[in-house]
């Protein structure tokens, strides 16, 4: 009885583990997003990100190591688990990280793009983001701080909080109805988010 058990036991387990195996194995083959290459070819494949440094790098099977992203041949990153586009820009100068240039999530994309970036800083973990703007390709401009304060971040800011609030005014300038309508709001990163989605959808009717 006991061998009886234990050849049935065997069996069964046997049997959920081949049951298990296509479902692991489409697990294993699914990606975890794309990269947009500047031939516009799309591979899809496993992305990662070092979070301290900020690179990102990819593979297209998992028999593959990963490789760093070279922005030089890689224009556009896509994260599917939270439908994220990633591109990388030069910061401004009045931004100082080590290196010039950063992968930035990109919110919104029109003639105003919208990104952001998540900075890492104190000892427990948490990230201060801080958002960015330009006028198509044109330089970036830093128009907002999270609340974190930037102590111990690894970033460092020349620039005073009008000065981020004038920048974005700067940029919504040429479409003054709504330029008036905004400074009548807080500068709350929701109603930048809104203004903005608004400039692009409402521009060229204006």
């Amino acid at each position: 009885m006991i061998n009886f058990i234990t050849t049935k036991t065997s069996k069964i387990l046997v049997l959920i583990f081949f049951c298990s195996v296509a479902p692991l194995n489409k697990i294993f083959a699914q990606k975890t997003g794309y990269v947009i290459t500047k031939a516009n070819d799309t591979i899809f494949c496993q992305l990662k990100a070092e979070f301290l440094s900020g690179v990102l790098r990819y593979r297209a099977t998992k028999r593959d190591t990963f490789v760093k992203i070279n922005s030089k041949d890689i224009t556009q990153v896509f994260f599917a688990n939270d439908s994220a586009f990633y591109v990388f820009r030069k910061l401004p100068e009045n931004v100082h990280r080590f290196g010039r240039s950063a992968w930035l999530q990109l919110l919104e994309k029109g003639r105003i793009n919208l990104y952001v970036q998540q900075v890492k800083g104190g000892t427990d973990g948490r990230t201060c983001p801080l958002w960015y703007a330009s006028k198509g390709n044109d330089s970036l401009r830093l128009i907002k701080i999270g609340s974190f304060l930037l102590t111990g971040l690894i970033i460092s800011v020349d620039q005073t909080r009008k000065e981020r609030e004038n920048a974005f005014m700067d940029l919504i300038s040429d479409f003054p109805d709504l330029l008036k309508k905004f400074k009548k709001q807080d500068y709350s990163f929701n109603n930048i988010e809104e203004c903005i989605a608004t400039y692009n959808t409402n521009y060229l009717h204006q």
